[in-house]
């Protein structure tokens, strides 16, 4: 029975020592400090390479070419402003279908329609 007791009194004792995180002083970094007189001297620069990394990692969806066989949407070809390009057949359930023809219909500007002969 003594054992816990003193394993939750140390517990207690130590947790109680440390000092509360408002009152520990940290160092400003002469790193940061230097990066924010780099970007005060050239910010149009730092914007260029923002916009150049989030092109990167998150490309915009330039555009969008749907084929359509015998009036239903059957594959989609998606392109990126980075070159990458995409293709995926599109499901013939009628729920999906309709979906996508809201989506295309709201986004003419980027997406065009390709016919394929109907082989029914």
């Amino acid at each position: 029975m003594r054992f816990p007791f003193i394993a939750a009194a140390t517990v207690l004792l130590s947790v109680g020592a440390q000092p509360a995180l408002s009152q520990i002083l940290i160092a400003p970094n002469p790193y940061s400090e230097l990066f924010v007189q780099t970007v005060r001297q050239n910010p149009e620069a730092w914007k260029q390479l923002g916009a150049e990394a989030t092109e990167m990692l998150a490309p915009r969806l330039t555009a969008v070419e749907v084929t359509k066989s015998c009036g239903r949407y059957t594959e989609l070809e998606a392109s990126y402003s980075n070159g990458m390009t995409r293709s995926k057949e599109i499901p013939s359930d009628e729920a999906t279908q309709t979906r996508l023809g809201n989506l295309f219909a709201a986004n003419t500007a980027i997406v065009s329609f390709v016919e394929d002969p109907c082989m029914e």
